[in-house]
C-alpha cells in the first residue's frame, strides 16, 4: 500500500514537473 502511494505520487511529480517547465 505504502509502495504504491510514493510510486503514484513519484509518478506525479516526474509527468507535472515537465509540463510545469514547460508552462513557464
Amino acid at each position: 500500500m505504502m509502495y504504491g502511494t510514493i510510486f503514484g505520487t513519484y509518478s506525479s511529480i516526474a509527468i507535472a514537473a515537465p509540463l510545469l517547465y514547460d508552462i513557464s
